[in-house]
């Protein structure tokens, strides 16, 4: 676990959900994070923003699979839902992250 991290991840979204998920740095803990955040918060704009930004540029390739399914399960009505997804099945560079924007466009 990383210095400073909490054990249970729930802790910190209750009270800053962005700023919990932007936080973490180990990879389970932000699987996690973005998990209780799509149970709990799908359809806030904030977090929608924060998952984009990890969807398109967190280092870890699983990660971006992780924040471009949670932002396909919890806002697939907004309207930049679609293009982000779109743009994740040609553009990522890992063919994990294309394979789940094109099952999440199959999908919606």
């Amino acid at each position: 676990m990383g210095e400073g991290e909490p054990d249970d991840v729930s802790e910190g979204i209750a009270t800053d959900p962005d700023g919990a998920l932007k936080g973490l740095k180990k990879r389970s803990l932000r699987f996690e994070a973005m998990r209780v955040l799509v149970a709990g918060w799908a359809g806030d704009p904030a977090i929608l923003s924060s998952l984009r930004e990890i969807a398109t540029t967190d280092p870890d390739g699983w990660v971006r699979v992780s924040a471009t399914d949670a932002v396909a399960i919890g806002w697939p009505e907004d309207p930049a839902t679609l293009p982000l997804l779109q743009d994740r099945a040609v553009a990522d560079p890992e063919v994990m992250v294309r394979k789940a924007a094109e099952l999440a466009i199959e999908a919606s």
